[in-house]
């Protein structure tokens, strides 16, 4: 992704914007918000990926039932990575899941 908008998205399990697997992510530009997941990365979700976030801004994404807000990577024994540089902004992103 390296413009647009990706916005008001809902899911019911994972992922509200963006679900990866076993893909390779590359944010350097754009807006991810206001995106809602029952369950964990409201706005990414990124299994077995390679993720790297560059720029553009993550926020105001919202997940219901789990303590994963904005982006939830995880991986197994494949090789995975994940990058946070340039001038990503990543704010504002939040779950009610201790409340």
């Amino acid at each position: 992704m390296t413009g647009g908008t990706i916005h008001n998205n809902e899911s019911g399990y994972n992922a509200g914007a963006i679900f990866g697997n076993g893909a390779n992510i590359t944010i350097s530009g754009g807006e991810i918000y206001s995106n809602n997941s029952r369950y964990d990365g409201t706005a990414i979700f990124a299994y077995c990926s390679n993720l790297y976030l560059y720029g553009g801004s993550i926020h105001d994404n919202y997940t219901e039932n789990s303590y994963h807000g904005a982006v939830y990577f995880t991986y197994d024994d494949q090789a995975s990575e994940f990058v946070i540089g340039g001038s990503v902004k990543v704010y504002d992103n939040y779950t009610d899941y201790y409340q």
